[in-house]
């Protein structure tokens, strides 16, 4: 990620969303493929006050898609292997 500031990290850790400086980030990619744990990332997203990132998601089924856009993911690509 050259010229770009990268952090991985647990999604699902509450305290990372407590912690973070969420004003600085502009985008977060989703690109595990257990739909559990999305939708705890995304639950703690949305208690994230300031939210100005965009999110994008990798998801394999339909239903899964839909739902990942109704909790406000902005890009969703749909793969099949």
């Amino acid at each position: 990620a050259q010229g770009h500031q990268v952090l991985w990290a647990d999604g699902t850790d509450s305290e990372l969303w407590e912690k973070a400086d969420l004003k600085r980030i502009k985008l977060i990619f989703l690109t595990i493929s257990d739909f559990t744990a999305n939708l705890t990332i995304l639950t703690e997203m949305k208690r994230a006050k300031d939210r100005s990132f965009r999110v994008f998601a990798l998801s394999r089924y339909q239903d899964h898609a839909e739902k990942y856009r109704e909790l406000g993911v902005d890009f969703v690509y749909q793969y099949r292997e």
